[in-house]
């Protein structure tokens, strides 16, 4: 939710060490400096994510505090305005809850595992061939680094809920929770939103693949290729790409056997 993701952005685990988060960067900053790629609009901003990325993950403490809060920090403590002790109580439970769910969102998360159909030619299933894919995928934005917000700048805390995404309302016995109407329960307001990514915080690029289908493959039959789908979230591994093979009469262009 318009947070940038620094171990996706360096491309390492959540388990790296530093030579492996140095290595990355140093590797990644020569392949996109601009000086590199005058013609691209992204490469600068795709150097200032890396800085930012490897600033933050070189450093022990930050590291420590970002794996476990993310880039934003800790949820805000949102008091009810009411003053009876028992929505006191009920504001502190609700609140550790959410520092509860805000923890666990930030733990490693495998990435989505994608579909691709391919159709063939019943020779090429025979005898096996070699097939370029072209898959659609997720990265963070270039230009906000993924946060959603113009040139990478952190969204601003809903004026309502003050980041709870959800505030208390009064009712005959109670207050009760409620989605936050303001920010219709983000907890950020996206004032500037980044016009390269229109504030989704990721982009669709589509990626080339060259992978090999086995003699006597069969129609239907499905290949599974390891950490080529979705890119995980907080150093998550990847997903898997299935790819499911069609047999295609059509395609086949083996002459005719003479008689």
């Amino acid at each position: 939710m318009g947070e940038p993701d620094y171990y996706q952005i360096l491309g390492v685990s959540r388990e790296a060490g530093l030579d492996d988060i140095k290595l990355a960067y140093h590797r990644l900053a020569a392949r996109y400096h601009p000086d590199l790629h005058p013609e691209d609009p992204d490469a600068e901003a795709r150097l200032r994510s890396l800085n930012q990325a490897y600033a933050t993950l070189r450093d022990p403490e930050r590291r420590a505090q970002y794996d476990r809060w993310g880039p934003w920090g800790p949820p805000p403590w949102a008091p009810p305005q009411a003053t009876p002790s028992r929505a006191w109580i009920a504001a502190a439970i609700q609140h550790m809850l959410h520092v509860h769910g805000h923890v666990q969102a930030h733990k490693p998360q495998r990435g989505q595992d994608q579909r691709y159909t391919l159709s063939i030619a019943p020779q090429n299933g025979r005898r096996g061939t070699e097939a370029r894919l072209r898959v659609p995928t997720s990265r963070w934005c270039p230009q906000c680094s993924g946060s959603r917000m113009a040139g990478g700048k952190a969204p601003y805390q809903c004026p309502q809920c003050r980041g709870a995404r959800e505030i208390w309302q009064p009712t005959w016995l109670l207050p009760a929770l409620r989605v936050c109407t303001v920010c219709q329960g983000e907890g950020v307001i996206i004032t500037d939103p980044c016009a390269h990514c229109a504030g989704r915080g990721t982009v669709r690029v589509v990626r080339t693949l060259t992978i090999d289908i086995p003699p006597g493959v069969q129609n239907g039959a499905r290949l599974r290729l390891r950490g080529e789908g979705e890119p995980g979230r907080w150093g998550g591994e990847p997903g898997d790409l299935l790819v499911e093979i069609r047999i295609r009469p059509e395609l086949d262009r083996t002459p005719p056997t003479p008689p």
